[in-house]
């Protein structure tokens, strides 16, 4: 409780915190209720090309008189959607891989770094375009999956590399004295001081997926 009361306590007062949150929620609000508010679909032609914003067209239409507005409320959907999907199952993967490999050391170590190295040099875009071309389902949430599968290995490296750091700290060796298991000393003791390292990797993670 007193963790928490900490950190509401200087979140209130992160003048830059409390704006970030506020365009995310303005964000949301148009993701979840915009389309409510959308007279033509995103790729329905409404008028003519590059209008500019008025009360009929409020952010203007594109070049092929699509309504611009009605283009990003739908599209704040799809792009939610890869950001969760994508950059939380990145760093997932990341979160795992990189806490086993930088606690357990050796040969464990050497073979998960080994599969990192593999699927670093794999080209996404180009996996993405064969997944278009091949699949007969190639919707968002499939990309969103391949993006992810694709995304984690430098997440891995940097938290192994800090998990390296830990593993030796005092805390760590009582656990292991005291009987603990590794996955419960994963995330019972190494896992909390690396909260905000993970909190901004899956940040890192959210916009990169979109990207």
């Amino acid at each position: 409780m007193k963790t928490k009361n900490e950190f509401l306590y200087f979140a209130l007062r992160n003048g830059r915190l409390k704006v970030g949150f506020f365009i995310l929620m303005i964000f949301i609000l148009l993701a979840i209720f915009g389309p409510l508010f959308a007279k033509y679909g995103p790729l329905d032609y409404a008028g003519p090309g590059y209008h500019p914003p008025s009360k009929e067209f409020w952010l203007g239409t594109t070049t092929f008189g699509q309504d611009v507005f009605s283009q990003t409320v739908y599209g704040l959907r799809s792009t939610f959607l890869v950001g969760l999907v994508a950059g939380g199952l990145a760093t997932l993967l990341g979160v795992l891989i990189g806490f086993v490999a930088g606690y357990h050391g050796g040969m464990i170590d050497e073979l998960l770094n080994m599969l990192t190295n593999v699927v670093t040099v794999i080209p996404t875009l180009a996996l993405l375009l064969i997944v278009a071309a091949y699949l007969p389902y190639r919707g968002i949430l499939v990309q969103s999956i391949f993006i992810g599968l694709t995304s984690w290995p430098w997440a891995a490296r940097a938290i192994r590399a800090q998990t390296f750091t830990l593993r030796t700290r005092d805390f760590v060796d009582l656990a292991r004295i005291t009987g603990m298991k590794p996955l419960r000393i994963i995330f019972g003791e190494i896992a909390p001081n690396m909260m905000s390292y993970l909190f901004m990797t899956f940040i890192l993670q959210f916009g990169g997926a979109i990207l």
